[in-house]
């Protein structure tokens, strides 16, 4: 059975802790909110991704207040922790920008423009690292629940709770996404068992940092227990829209 397209990060699966970096940048945009069941620590955020070292830029506070900042430079600062990365002796990648299809696919039959963007994404994972000192605490994730999280990061796990997360991106040029789309599925290749997919999307996204809410909204069920998205959404949001944060302990 062909389960629905996800608009899925291009991610890796191993971490690796170095010394925090050096950050001078000034930020021009700053994220607040209380996670959810927080465990009463301080602690800093680390902005970045796979691989490279930690870019702590924010602070979360003892009643799990979140100050993420976002520096107006993130691409100078990516690529430079890229580079750092790739000139190593024993790099096992070679970092670079994502391109616009190692982001977005399956966009047949949608009004799509700015597919020679270069994007850089923000976290691990749609989640940001909480470190004290150099001690890893665990991950914030800007979501509904972190059930219905666990399914966006291992959909062959998914237990078909609905709701939505957000995902922050830096872009060095605008993405439009419009339209709608359709698809049946058959359960086990059988053509007497199917059921619709449909995923929306409207996306206008800018030069520099942008945020967009994904969400699910209803599953299929097969008989063997697996969960399968029938609607999916994913529209253009903002910082001010990120009302959840919800607290993955190591």
């Amino acid at each position: 059975m062909k389960a629905s397209s996800y608009l899925l990060l291009a991610l890796l699966a191993i971490t690796t802790f170095c010394k925090t970096a050096e950050k001078n940048e000034v930020a021009t945009i700053a994220i607040s909110g209380i996670v959810s069941d927080y465990p009463e620590t301080k602690g800093h955020l680390n902005l970045m991704g796979y691989f490279v070292d930690p870019y702590m830029s924010g602070t979360i506070d003892t009643d799990g207040t979140v100050n993420l900042e976002l520096p107006d430079d993130f691409d100078t600062i990516t690529t430079t922790a890229f580079e750092k990365y790739n000139s190593g002796g024993d790099a096992a990648y070679e970092l670079s920008p994502m391109e616009f299809s190692d982001l977005f696919v399956d966009l047949e039959g949608l009004e799509v423009s700015g597919q020679d963007a270069q994007i850089f994404l923000a976290g691990k994972y749609y989640g940001f690292e909480i470190f004290q000192d150099e001690i890893k605490l665990g991950t914030i994730y800007p979501t509904t629940s972190l059930e219905y999280m666990g399914g966006i990061k291992k959909p062959d796990e998914s237990t078909g709770t609905t709701g939505h997360h957000y995902v922050l991106l830096y872009l060095d040029q605008p993405i439009s996404i419009q339209g709608e789309q359709s698809q049946t599925n058959y359960v086990n290749d059988d053509p007497d068992r199917s059921f619709t997919t449909s995923i929306s999307y409207d996306l206008e996204l800018q030069k520099g940092w942008n945020v967009y809410k994904h969400s699910i909204d209803e599953y299929f069920n097969d008989d063997l227990g697996n969960f399968f998205p029938k609607s999916q959404q994913f529209i253009t949001s903002s910082v001010d829209d990120i009302e959840n944060w919800n607290f993955l302990p190591l």
